[in-house]
C-alpha cells in the first residue's frame, strides 16, 4: 500500500506529463517485477517442454492454447468473481499464492534433487502470509483527524470499490477511494437537480434518471404526481449503499411502486429502450473521469432525444468546479447539434462549487406564463414585496440561452463517439489545473460569461423569454446579482454588498410591478 502512495490520489500538483510519469513510475515499482516474471513464464515452459516426446508444434500449440484459455478465464474470473467474492487484497494474495504453488510444483516435478531450490517458493509462501499479509491493508483511505472521517461500510466488485463515509455530521459515498458520488451535506443542491427540470415541464409523468449517486436527487421526484420513474445506475454497489445508508434522505425511493432502480448502463438503456419519457435527468458526471466522455457525445444526446415524448426535456447537469471553459463549450456545442433549444440554468449560487444545467428541449420552445416554474416563482416573489423574503425565485436560476452563433461555442469542437475530444482534453486540463496552469470555470470568467447573457440588451432579445411578462427579466438579472454577491464575498471584494443589495432591490421592485399589473 505504501508504494502507490498509501491509496491517496497520485500525481500531486504536477501537469499532465508529470502525472503520467508518476503513474508509470508507480506501476513499474509496484508491479514491474511480478509482471516481468509472469512474462517470462510462457517462454520458460517452452524450454521445459523441449524434452517432451511429442513434436514441437503440438507441444507449443497446446501451451499457447492453455495460456489463451487461462488468460480469458483469469480476466473474467478476477473482475467478475474474485473481487465480489473475496475482495481486492485477498484476491491479490490468492493469485500470489497460486503462482508460488505453481513454482513449487515445477521445482519438485523437474528438479527432484534440488532441495535448496525448492525452498524459494516455500519461503515466499511464508512471507506472503506474514510480512506481506494484505488483510491488514485498508480498502479506503480516510482521515479521522483533520477531516473527521469514519468508514462505515465498503462494497467491492467489478464496478469498483464503493464506500460510505461519515464526515462530521454528514454521510457521503466514495467510488474507488477518491470519486465522491454525493452526500447529505448538500441535499438542497441535489434536490434542485430534480425540482428545476420538473417545474420547467408542463406536466411530466414519466422520468428517467441517468445515474443514482446517493439517490437524493431521484427521491425528490416523488413529491410530484409522476406515473413512472426509472433510475439507471451502472454500479450495483452504489445502489446497495444508497438503499442501506441514504433511505431517510431519498423520500421512499426504494419502496415506491412507481420507481424502478436498475443496475444497468444508462446510456445503453436509453439506446435500446422502447419506452418514452417526459424528462431525462443526467447526473453530474465529471468529464475527466475515464469513460464518461460518451455521456456527453452527440450520439448519446440523439438517442436520448428519440426517447423523449412531445414537449420532453433533457437536463444535463455540469459541475463547473470540475471543468474548464473549454470542456463546458464542447458539451454545450454538442448539445446544440441535437436540440433545437438549449437553455442554461444555475443549480446553486455557490462561488467555489457552482453547478449548472443545460436544458435541451425536444422542440423549439419558449417559456410560457403557465409553466409551473414561473407559477412557483410568483409565490416566492410575493415574499419580497416588503423586502423581507429569503426564497430565491426559481426563474432567477435562469442564466440565458445558448446558440451555435455564440462566439463562446461556435468554434468549439463537437464531441462524438468516433471523435471523443472530451475523453482526451478533460484529463489534460484536469492535470493543468492541478499544476496551476489552467482554471476551473468558477472565476471571474464565469461571472462575465453569465453577465453577457442576462444584461438588459441580451434579455430584451432572448427568444426563450418572449412569451412572459417583460418584468420577469429583472428577476433573471437579480439572479445574476445574487450569484455575483456570493462570489465577490468569497473573494472578499468590496462590491459584494452592493451586488446583494441590487438583487434585493430588483426583486422588490418586480414584485411590486407585477402586483400592480395584476390589479389592472
Amino acid at each position: 500500500m505504501a508504494l502507490p502512495g498509501g491509496g491517496d490520489y497520485i500525481g500531486g500538483d504536477t501537469g499532465f506529463a508529470g502525472y503520467m510519469g508518476h503513474v508509470v513510475l508507480t506501476a513499474v515499482v509496484a508491479v514491474g517485477l511480478p509482471v516481468t516474471a509472469m512474462g517470462v513464464l510462457l517462454p520458460y515452459l517452452f524450454k521445459l517442454a523441449e524434452a517432451d516426446a511429442r513434436g514441437p508444434g503440438e507441444t507449443v500449440g497446446a501451451l499457447v492454447m492453455i495460456n489463451t484459455l487461462a488468460a480469458i478465464a483469469g480476466s473474467v474470473g478476477a473482475g467478475c468473481v474474485l473481487l465480489g467474492w473475496l475482495g481486492l487484497w485477498p484476491s491479490l494474495r490468492l493469485m500470489a499464492a497460486l503462482y508460488l504453488a505453481a513454482a513449487l510444483w515445477l521445482v519438485v516435478e523437474k528438479q527432484p534433487k534440488g532441495g535448496s531450490v525448492r525452498l524459494a517458493p516455500i519461503v515466499g509462501m511464508l512471507i506472503l502470509i506474514t510480512l506481506l499479509d494484505t488483510s491488514r491493508l485498508p480498502l479506503v483511505r480516510t482521515d479521522p483527524i483533520e477531516k473527521e472521517e469514519m468508514l462505515l461500510k465498503v462494497w467491492e466488485g467489478a464496478d469498483g470499490t464503493v464506500a460510505v463515509v461519515r464526515q462530521g455530521g454528514h454521510l457521503r459515498t466514495k467510488l474507488n477511494n477518491w470519486y465522491t458520488l454525493g452526500g447529505t451535506g448538500d441535499t438542497i443542491t441535489q434536490q434542485i437537480q430534480t425540482h428545476l427540470p420538473m417545474l420547467l415541464h408542463e406536466n411530466p409523468k414519466r422520468v428517467f434518471y441517468l445515474g443514482l449517486g446517493t439517490g437524493i436527487t431521484a427521491g425528490a421526484v416523488l413529491d410530484y404526481p409522476v406515473e413512472s420513474v426509472v433510475v439507471a445506475e451502472i454500479a450495483p454497489s452504489v445502489i446497495k449503499a444508497s438503499r442501506e445508508f441514504f433511505s431517510e434522505y431519498t423520500n421512499g425511493l426504494f419502496d415506491d411502486p412507481r420507481v424502478s432502480v436498475i443496475a444497468e448502463d444508462g446510456r445503453n438503456v436509453l439506446r435500446g429502450a422502447q419506452s418514452e419519457f417526459d424528462l431525462i435527468i443526467s447526473d453530474l458526471f465529471i468529464p475527466w473521469k475515464a469513460g464518461t466522455g460518451t455521456l456527453y457525445s452527440v450520439e448519446h444526446y440523439q438517442a436520448s432525444k428519440r426517447r423523449l415524448r412531445e414537449g420532453g426535456l433533457y437536463a444535463q447537469w455540469i459541475p463547473l468546479y470540475q471543468v474548464t471553459q473549454e470542456e463546458f463549450a464542447i458539451i454545450t456545442r454538442s448539445m446544440l447539434e441535437v436540440f433545437p433549444t438549449v437553455t442554461l440554468w444555475r443549480g446553486n449560487f455557490w462561488a467555489d462549487r457552482p453547478v449548472v444545467a443545460l436544458i435541451g428541449h425536444r422542440e423549439a420552445a419558449i417559456l410560457e406564463s403557465s409553466t409551473p416554474l414561473l407559477v412557483a416563482s410568483q409565490r416566492a416573489l410575493e415574499e419580497h414585496k416588503d423586502g423581507v423574503g429569503d426564497t430565491v425565485p426559481l426563474i432567477a436560476h435562469y442564466a440565458g440561452g445558448v446558440s451555435k452563433t455564440d462566439t463562446n461555442f461556435s468554434d468549439a469542437p463537437v464531441n462524438t463517439d468516433n471523435r471523443p475530444v472530451i475523453e482526451y482534453r478533460a484529463p489534460i486540463n484536469h492535470r493543468l489545473e492541478k499544476a496551476g496552469r489552467a482554471e476551473w470555470f468558477t472565476d471571474e470568467r464565469m461571472l462575465d460569461f453569465m453577465a453577457e447573457r442576462v444584461n438588459r440588451d441580451a434579455l430584451a432579445t432572448d427568444a426563450y423569454l418572449s412569451g412572459i411578462n417583460p418584468a420577469w427579466r429583472d428577476v433573471v438579472q437579480a439572479g445574476y446579482y445574487f450569484h455575483a454577491s456570493k462570489a465577490l464575498k468569497s473573494w472578499e471584494h468590496e462590491d459584494a454588498d452592493v451586488a446583494e443589495q441590487a438583487y434585493r432591490d430588483l426583486l422588490q421592485q418586480t414584485a411590486i410591478e407585477l402586483g400592480r399589473r395584476a390589479l389592472q
